[in-house]
């Protein structure tokens, strides 16, 4: 068990109550407090990405750590990845349980950046190798989801998946932010503002309980609308338009086991665990 945490926001429109300077301290302390809490999905590793308002398609900025959320926020480096978040449209943050790979290299933990593919994952994978078509595997399963994407692209990789996932991931070239579940793990989204606060975006977490909480405390206007998608379903946020997003149904494709050529979760005869 993983937890993932963010945002995609755009720049409030000036009416209400809702100024820019106070919707980066509202983000700042979302974010820090969110990945304070959910700590407790995972407790091994923590990271961010950030994508810039003005460079929705350039890579984004990662910083991960092997440390305990509560560690990670006084690294000097993700006190400024949270700072001036007015300029950021979107930043998602990971908290780490390992199921597989070890949990003390910094390389293990979330997100995983491949080409133009920025991917967070809370769930396991027990299909790697024949997602990466017999490719030299990481010892992580969901980088081996963000090698495959990056080479395959989504469609030939996300209806394939066996185990359990949601799935998070930035898309340099489309300038997207991309979020998919199937029925082993959740994901939750609130919109971001109300009657009285027009502001475009959403909020987002694995649990909705801490979602609301996180929310409530901190004073980010949401309505108090909580949403919970449907599994094989790729939400598609354009960045460019943060209050605009597309839905992209799929089928899962059981593929045949006897292509196998190790048993599920063993790679070249050695298990993968951690």
């Amino acid at each position: 068990m993983c937890g993932i945490v963010g945002f995609i926001a755009g720049r409030s429109v000036g009416k209400g109550n809702l100024s820019w300077s106070s919707q980066h301290l509202l983000l700042q302390q979302y974010m820090q407090q969110m990945l304070y809490l959910d700590a407790f999905r995972g407790p091994h590793a923590t990271g961010m990405m950030r994508v810039e308002r003005k460079a929705p398609k350039d890579s984004p900025t990662v910083y991960k750590r092997a440390l305990h959320a509560y560690d990670y926020l006084f690294q000097p480096q993700a006190e400024k990845m949270l700072m001036g978040l007015d300029d950021a449209v979107c930043v998602v943050g990971h908290n780490r349980y390992a199921t597989q790979g070890g949990t003390a290299p910094n390389k293990n933990a979330h997100p995983f950046q491949v080409d133009h593919i920025t991917l967070v994952h809370n769930g396991h994978v027990t299909n790697g190798y024949q997602l990466l078509k017999g490719q030299t595997m990481h010892e992580v399963d969901s980088a081996n989801v963000a090698i495959a994407i990056a080479q395959q692209g989504w469609e030939n990789v996300v209806p394939r998946i066996e185990g359990a996932y949601t799935l998070v991931w930035h898309d340099a070239k489309e300038g997207t932010l991309n979020m998919v579940r199937n029925n082993d793990r959740p994901m939750f989204w609130a919109p971001l503002g109300d009657e009285k606060t027009p502001w475009s975006g959403i909020i987002f977490a694995s649990e909705m309980e801490m979602l609301a909480f996180i929310a409530r405390r901190v004073g980010i206007p949401v309505n108090d609308k909580f949403y919970y998608p449907p599994a094989h379903n790729l939400f598609k946020w354009s960045l460019e338009d943060p209050g605009k997003y597309t839905v992209h149904k799929f089928e899962a494709v059981k593929e045949d086991a006897s292509s196998r050529p190790f048993p599920v979760g063993v790679v070249g005869g050695t298990t993968t665990t951690g």
